[in-house]
């Protein structure tokens, strides 16, 4: 099997703006079998007014968006900012990144295989941050300030849809309640013990809230910073 080709993000200036591409090669085909490959634009963003000087921490921010990394080597190459390094032309600068997930190719239909239940990916969701905790167990595992922000920016959107899990958590107990499904091992009423982990499920509903406008206030002020590597 073929290596996966890298993918290379670009900035550059057009109409006095600054933007970032994230381009890879293209897959060969019959059609054509050029040296070197044509490329595909895998993303695209803009990054503010071109009289400013490049943004290069805003730009790594951008590719964490649109769902990429830059690779880790690029950070530690020399005369690089934040992991940019000068490109051929004026006003240009280019790196080598990554997608966070690589996702694998679409398994054939098989209406047989189950589907992973809705305990099973909360399950997979707690052990995923039980293994970011690992990760960050030395303050060295994030050895320049992009990439706390680079962290940041996942967890944020991550707690930006916990609100709404709860509400489907509360409308499946008031499902069950008015079905009369619920039984208590503990003989109390089903109907007090509802109101009760509706209640609660409320309050947590609310306390993500303001998790979340915490995180994106703090994610705001990450987004911006750099490090002292400047050419």
């Amino acid at each position: 099997m073929p290596a996966t080709p890298q993918h290379r993000a670009l900035a550059y200036v057009l109409d006095d703006r600054w933007f970032v591409v994230v381009v890879s090669p293209a897959q060969p085909n019959s059609a054509y079998d050029t040296e070197p490959p044509p490329l595909r634009t895998l993303a695209h963003r803009e990054l503010g007014p071109a009289h400013l000087p490049f943004p290069a921490a805003s730009a790594g921010h951008r590719l964490v968006e649109v769902g990429y990394l830059i690779d880790p080597t690029e950070r530690f190459k020399p005369d690089t900012v934040n992991g940019w390094s000068k490109g051929s032309l004026p006003d240009q600068w280019k790196t080598v990144c990554h997608p966070i997930i690589d996702e694998p190719a679409l398994p054939a239909i098989n209406n047989s295989a189950p589907e992973r239940s809705a305990a099973q990916l909360a399950n997979d969701a707690a052990a995923a941050i039980r293994s970011i905790n690992h990760a960050l167990s030395t303050p060295m595992a994030l050895p320049y300030p992009p990439h706390i922000s680079e962290v940041a920016q996942p967890l944020t959107q991550m707690i930006d849809r916990l609100p709404e899990t709860l509400d489907h958590l509360s409308t499946t107990i008031r499902h069950h309640l008015a079905k009369g499904l619920i039984r208590m091992d503990d003989t109390t009423s089903p109907h007090d013990a509802a109101t009760e982990a509706l209640k609660h499920l409320g309050q947590a509903r609310n306390d993500a809230r303001t998790l979340s406008n915490s995180l994106h206030k703090a994610a705001a002020v990450l987004f911006h910073m750099g490090t002292e590597t400047a050419v």
